[in-house]
């Protein structure tokens, strides 16, 4: 199997990168410093990526992803943390169609 298989989403950190791979989400645990590396959520997630590579199934992949967010968004965070999102756009207004007034005379 490919380390370059996608995961389930993409993740955008903080500092500009973008994690789309299976390969890229385990560079970037592996750039963490060891202190961090050795914290239970990276080891999980780790592992997890680990199982992806080697079966190649979609839904190893996929829990690999829930991992990895896991350990992206629990307290306390560490070196890395995902980008904050943009606030989300209200939908436009429903239209009102104007109703014409008909001359009756």
């Amino acid at each position: 199997m490919s380390p370059r298989k996608s995961l389930a989403r993409i993740f955008v950190l903080a500092d500009g990168r973008c994690l789309c791979s299976l390969e890229d989400a385990a560079r970037m645990i592996l750039s963490l410093p060891p202190k961090e590396q050795a914290q239970l959520r990276w080891q999980n997630a780790a592992g997890m990526l680990t199982t992806a590579i080697e079966t190649g199934r979609d839904d190893h992949a996929a829990l690999a992803t829930m991992q990895l967010e896991r350990a992206l968004t629990w307290a306390p965070l560490g070196s890395v943390s995902l980008a904050e999102e943009p606030p989300q756009k209200k939908p436009p207004a429903r239209s009102i169609r104007r109703q014409t007034v008909r001359d009756t005379a």
